[in-house]
């Protein structure tokens, strides 16, 4: 793994050799693990790439017939579960949930 490299490949992981851009596009969920990697600042190019997509407002499921989705997926894919979501007590006690179904 190298340190402070200026590109968007990856040099790590199960994806080793592609571009971080390609990985978003095939699996968001695993872009998301790379941008919360602590490691990851070493990789500026990535970092500044995967802050842009990510920009705070995207959370992962877990729990539910979702678990594992992005909200952002979930939008896209069934309006009825983020009505629901959205008058769920217990997804209303979750304030990272909350911000990612309050935006756009």
């Amino acid at each position: 793994m190298g340190i402070y490299r200026y590109t968007m490949e990856l040099d790590f992981g199960k994806y080793k050799g592609k571009d971080i851009s390609d990985v978003y596009e095939i699996d968001e969920k695993y872009a998301f693990w790379v941008f919360n990697w602590p490691q990851v600042k070493a990789y500026p190019e990535i970092y500044e790439f995967l802050k842009k997509k990510f920009r705070g407002d995207c959370f992962y499921m877990y729990y539910g017939k979702y678990k594992g989705k992005s909200v952002k997926w979930i939008k896209e894919n069934d309006k009825k579960y983020v009505y629901y979501l959205l008058n769920n007590e217990f997804a209303k006690g979750i304030p990272e949930l909350v911000k990612a179904l309050d935006s756009n």
